[in-house]
């Protein structure tokens, strides 16, 4: 297992009761230092009897993910949808999990974030937290600003050299459209 699975598994183990939920999966079918955070997910919530569900816009990578859960004996739980559409669809469920790793625009996980409703003690992860062209927390940029004006507590983790990870848990939740 690498550090990034350790970070997620860690902070999982935080989580209070509810939906465990990933936007963007597994992106190819050969395990290396990253990637595989949906595998890991799906079996610490299979291994817990906690739901599980992960999305990604990528018709492909939703095949490859779903097989590779089924090769491990694992339910199925990667659907192509839309992140932000995801989200609002699950958001009758009480959402204690969120990690958040798509596109690589900071926009996609902000507007994914704001459409979030999270239970108090919530857990949010924004992988791939470092510089990424002009962003200073990669997918994680506009997150982070909102996070510093407001001083709510996060953190930025390594995950592998070179690579990190926002951490926050939300004592309070959010609501829709929240920020």
């Amino acid at each position: 297992m690498n550090k990034k699975a350790e970070l997620l598994l860690k902070y999982a183990n935080q989580a209070p009761l509810g939906l465990f939920v990933e936007i963007g999966c597994i992106r190819h079918e050969i395990e290396d230092e990253d990637g595989w955070s949906t595998l890991y997910l799906a079996k610490y919530c299979s291994d817990r009897n906690k739901q599980f569900m992960s999305f990604d816009n990528d018709l492909e990578s939703v095949r490859i993910a779903n097989a590779v859960l089924q090769n491990n004996n694992l339910p199925q739980c990667v659907s192509h949808k839309d992140g932000t559409k995801a989200i609002e669809g699950v958001n009758c469920y009480a959402i204690s999990y969120l990690l958040l790793d798509s596109h690589k625009n900071p926009s996609f996980s902000f507007e994914q974030y704001k459409a979030a409703e999270l239970v108090p003690g919530a857990v949010l992860i924004v992988d791939d937290a470092q510089k990424i062209d002009d962003w200073s927390y990669g997918k994680a940029d506009f997150i982070q600003k909102i996070f510093y004006k407001q001083r709510r507590e996060y953190e930025i983790i390594e995950t592998i050299p070179g690579w990190s990870s926002f951490v926050a848990i939300l004592p309070n939740g959010k609501k829709y459209g929240e920020l």
